[in-house]
């Protein structure tokens, strides 16, 4: 897990060049609460110019929720549901401009690890090993408000990804 050119991972994966990419992996389990991050994808597809794409990598009993969710509130078109995969994280990881936890419980999630390792930038829910492990932004869970902001915050402003990969290092 290391940086790599975005766009050269996005045409490997077939990823939209354009827009943002929003990166989710993980079960889709109401423990990890991947239908705020849904949510939240709703709220910045009003407050940005151009909806953000969000891909999830993971399966779990929420997938259809999080499916019909995305459809009701307009933006089925830019979610895509990767499913389980092994090899190709890393190659996800820096095509993504931002990692996604919304977890409602979670310990020390090795995704942080190797998304930095790539330096991308988290948002993540304050719960767990989490606030522990790096420097992003953190919001209290099960607030979609919060999380939809965080989110808008480090998709709006451009950064470099060596100062996160540097802190990982470390």
């Amino acid at each position: 897990f290391k940086s790599g050119e975005r766009l050269a991972a996005s045409w490997v994966l077939g990823l939209p060049d354009e827009g943002k990419i929003i990166l989710y992996v993980g079960n889709l389990l109401p423990i990890k609460n991947p239908l705020l991050l849904a949510r939240a994808q709703g709220l910045l597809a009003k407050a940005m110019d151009t909806k953000p794409h969000l891909v999830r990598i993971g399966t779990g009993s929420q997938e259809d929720a999080v499916r019909a969710r995305s459809e009701a509130q307009g933006s089925g078109e830019h979610l895509r549901l990767v499913g389980k995969i092994i090899g190709e994280v890393a190659q996800y990881i820096r095509a993504a401009d931002v990692l996604s936890i919304p977890s409602d419980n979670e310990g020390v999630p090795n995704v942080a690890f190797e998304a930095m390792g790539c330096g991308l930038p988290i948002v993540a829910t304050k719960v767990g090993g989490i606030p522990e492990l790096f420097i992003g932004e953190l919001v209290q869970k099960g607030d979609q408000q919060a999380m939809a902001e965080a989110l808008t915050r480090v998709l709006s402003t451009p950064q470099g990804r060596e100062p996160i990969a540097s802190h990982a290092r470390q």
